[in-house]
């Protein structure tokens, strides 16, 4: 993997990520998985830690807090990646939004031709699935709801990092965390 994330590096041999995979013989496919597991489990727990040490109130704005530490450096590179300058158009922040989804390990899928607003549905949310299915995670615990609001702090922080938080509000008034199939994601004109 160094060889991918610093290819000015000149490695001779073996790629260090491989090597060691080989060694406790482990493939690259479960490697990801663990990794993927891991990186849910470490927010779960982590906002759970934070509750019982600060109380719900400030576990959840810190959990949202944390969240908006990504959007800065995702954004950047959905930017590289998709091959747009600036984003000047709703479709283009659309874009944006679902890579930053993915790279969060959801989806997001948007109303085409929104001249006005975006309108989305995420369909997939590990931090759901994930931790009811492998944590035992009840439907009723806080971390959903606090999920609920990293959900909309994380795209309005996409929003922001995109240049159109003066102009857009972000609302999720149906959210997967709440018990609904999907969450759908509106960013409509700010008042």
């Amino acid at each position: 993997m160094t060889r991918y994330l610093e290819p000015f590096l000149n490695i001779e041999g073996e790629e260090p990520l491989f090597g060691a995979l080989k060694r406790i013989n482990r493939s690259i496919e479960e490697q990801g998985r663990a990794n993927f597991n891991n990186f849910i489990a470490v927010d779960y727990f982590l906002y759970n830690g934070m509750e019982k040490g600060v109380g719900k109130e400030k576990a959840m704005k810190l959990h949202s807090n944390l969240w908006k530490n990504y959007p800065p450096q995702w954004v950047k590179n959905a930017l590289l990646a998709l091959n747009i300058g600036e984003v000047k158009k709703l479709s283009d922040l659309a874009r944006v939004i679902e890579y930053c989804q993915t790279a969060r390990f959801c989806n997001f899928i948007a109303r085409k031709n929104a001249s006005k607003e975006i309108v989305g549905k995420i369909t997939l949310c590990p931090f759901v699935e994930v931790t009811q299915k492998t944590f035992g995670a009840k439907k009723k615990e806080n971390y959903f709801e606090s999920l609920h609001c990293v959900t909309k702090a994380f795209i309005e922080g996409v929003v922001q990092q995109a240049g159109w938080g003066n102009k857009l509000k972000v609302e999720v008034p149906k959210a997967m965390c709440r018990g609904d199939k999907f969450c759908k994601v509106i960013c409509s004109p700010k008042d």
